[in-house]
């Protein structure tokens, strides 16, 4: 592997997954429109979860329709 190669996969992230109470004990603001966007997911009984990479949220919705798929929204603050 070349030196950037090394470079990329040394890289180290820190990363926070849970609901809005995780994220507000670990001292991350989930904005208003970010709240609007989980609550009607969850409204239609989808699953909606965060997740933050190095301090940045972001919206997952997890769809569990006899498989398990997922989209990332990049809803930021």
């Amino acid at each position: 592997m070349d030196s950037a190669a090394n470079a990329v996969a040394s890289q180290v992230y820190s990363v926070l997954i849970g609901n809005r109470e995780w994220m507000h004990r670990n001292g991350l603001a989930v904005s208003a429109e970010m709240d609007v966007a989980m609550s009607e997911q969850e409204t239609t009984g989808q699953t909606a979860v965060l997740c933050a990479i190095d301090g940045l949220p972001f919206y997952v919705l997890l769809s569990i329709l006899g498989h398990c798929a997922f989209s990332v929204t990049g809803l930021t603050l």
